[in-house]
């Protein structure tokens, strides 16, 4: 947990220093340029907002139980578009719990917030997958209640993103064209990404 508060306190280190003191904490070289423009920019990607989405209002549904949902689908998801679809709602579903839970535990607040920013990035990388199917205009995960443990939610996340790389992997094989191929490969980055920073910021 230092390691990502130590970086995610970006300020403290000159433009020139980070990628040095990314090695210097052990963090994997393929996080290093992400990390870098997140210094550079000032913070995580600004999220795309989907069609018709509508956070608004409060989810019914604790945010453990909705991971565990989606992460059902995930499973269930036969063929590539389908993978495509119930991958691209999981990033959304990330994004979403991740922003709400960061507020909640000043010790997960970079792991969430870094977490978050892979989200959007595999959610946009999906995005440019051609079997990807048409996104409809209903509205988006709505801000869940905090009903659960941040440790938990940390756990349950890293799990499904974990899942959800393997998912696109496979599906990244299996792929026939390059687009979708190309498509499946980054936003499985992006997933290893989420656990990677869920799992080091809840040890």
């Amino acid at each position: 947990m230092k390691k990502l508060t130590a970086i995610f306190n970006l300020n403290c280190w000159p433009n020139g220093g980070l990628l040095g003191v990314c090695q210097q904490l052990g963090v994997p070289a393929v996080l290093s340029g992400e990390l870098t423009a997140l210094r550079r920019y000032g913070g995580t990607p600004t999220e795309t907002a989907r069609p018709g989405s509508d956070r608004s209002s409060e989810g019914s549904c604790n945010r453990v139980n909705r991971i565990k949902l989606i992460h059902q689908r995930l499973a269930d998801a036969h063929g590539l578009p389908a993978v495509l679809s119930v991958s691209w709602e999981i990033f959304e579903l990330v994004a979403t719990i991740t922003s709400a839970s960061a507020g909640e535990s000043s010790d997960m607040y970079p792991a969430f917030t870094f977490a978050r920013g892979s989200a959007v990035s595999g959610r946009n990388a999906i995005a440019f997958a051609p079997s990807m199917p048409p996104v409809s205009g209903e509205p988006g995960h709505s801000p869940p209640k905090p009903a659960d443990d941040v440790d938990e939610i940390a756990d349950a996340l890293a799990s499904l993103a974990s899942a959800v790389s393997i998912r696109l992997r496979e599906s990244a094989e299996l792929a026939a064209a390059d687009a979708d191929r190309s498509a499946c490969e980054n936003a499985a980055g992006q997933a290893e990404r989420i656990a990677w920073f869920l799992a080091k910021g809840n040890s």
